[in-house]
């Protein structure tokens, strides 16, 4: 890390201390290290273009510090790497389309940057097997374009691009194969369109979390849900819905496990058991 400040781990560097011995840093039997954590350590600069030599990490947790520019092209050459923690700092520039290189990443955090462009396709599952991709967080950054089609991500059971500046049709096939997700958030972007009959299937009809808030979705909300009431929170205010199918009262105590409802009052029609989403109504 370039421009580091004088904490321990910056100490260690600078005594020619054996990087195996740093803070937060671990390292093969054979010595090659292959984790770095160093979350919380007030880190300013850069990632340095060097990185692409610790061709064993499966570990980067510069997460909480103070780190800007361009998440450098070297990281998407670490094919080793399973979890990438880069949240809560200032970094620019693109999500590379390199990204695809990275066939073992299970944990992928860039939440609260300032990323912009789109959601490189490259992201998706290829012909040579399912990406182990678990968990996938970019909120919080101002990336644009639309959410890729044919994504194939089977295994990620949290996935949230909210609060960007993403737009277009919601991505039918997102509903089909995303068949272990158990959270989804797509709010505060500017989606249009209908949402899809297909997102009543989310992760096999055991979703847990879907916030579709603040968008520009039209039409009427899907609710074919008979199979599919395992929703503790939903919310989808702040659109253009028309209409709210009744299948999605079902969610509510005593049919479902719902705790927290919200849609715009106009549409909001249901009489569960705690009428969740009048009571929010009430209370704006």
């Amino acid at each position: 890390v370039r421009q580091a400040p004088p904490n321990q781990a910056a100490m260690a560097m600078t005594h020619g201390i054996d990087e195996c011995y740093w803070k937060g840093v671990n390292c093969t039997e054979d010595g090659h290290v292959m984790a770095i954590r160093w979350a919380y350590q007030d880190l300013t600069g850069t990632i340095p273009s060097e990185i692409r030599l610790l061709s064993n990490l499966t570990h980067l947790d510069l997460s909480n510090n103070y780190m800007h520019g361009p998440i450098a092209e070297e990281v998407y050459s670490l094919t080793k790497l399973e979890r990438l923690y880069l949240f809560k700092n200032s970094f620019t520039g693109t999500i590379s389309t390199r990204i695809g290189q990275l066939d073992k990443i299970s944990h992928f955090h860039l939440s609260h940057n300032a990323l912009t462009g789109s959601i490189p396709q490259a992201l998706q599952s290829d012909d040579a097997g399912i990406r182990p991709l678990r968990y996938f967080n970019v909120y919080s950054n101002r990336l644009n374009g639309t959410l890729p089609e044919n994504l194939r991500l089977r295994m990620c059971f949290y996935f949230d691009v909210g609060r960007n500046e993403l737009s277009g049709d919601l991505p039918r096939d997102l509903g089909q194969k995303f068949v272990e997700l158990r959270s989804l958030h797509l709010d505060h972007n500017n989606f249009r369109g209908p949402l899809p009959s297909t997102y009543n299937n989310v992760g096999n009809g055991r979703l847990e979390s879907l916030t579709i808030n603040h968008n520009r979705l039209t039409g009427q909300v899907p609710g074919d849900r008979r199979l599919y009431n395992k929703l503790v929170e939903y919310t989808l205010h702040e659109n253009r819905f028309s209409s709210l199918h009744g299948g999605n009262c079902r969610l509510e105590i005593p049919y479902g496990e719902m705790v927290e409802f919200k849609a715009d009052c106009d549409i909001c029609r249901c009489d569960g058991y705690f009428n969740l989403c009048r009571r929010w109504c009430r209370g704006k």
